[in-house]
């Protein structure tokens, strides 16, 4: 979260991608607005690459976010 909000997208993307990749993700609703959800994420959450990572990783996730 921290390096997207300070506009260091392609490290955030890196390190939500290693995240994901070592079996990261949110349990419950609630841990899904805390994390996927919060506005330190703006910056990436448009990103073609979060998207694609979201739907690989998190398909319920991407679900609520609306990602197609």
């Amino acid at each position: 979260c921290a390096l997207a909000a300070f506009g260091r997208r392609d490290a955030a993307l890196d390190w939500l991608e290693k995240a994901l990749q070592a079996g990261w993700k949110p349990f419950i609703a609630i841990s899904v607005i805390s994390t996927l959800f919060n506005p330190d994420l703006d910056p990436i959450r448009d990103t073609r690459r979060f998207k694609k990572m979201v739907k690989k990783h998190l398909p319920e996730q991407a679900k609520i976010m609306k990602i197609k």
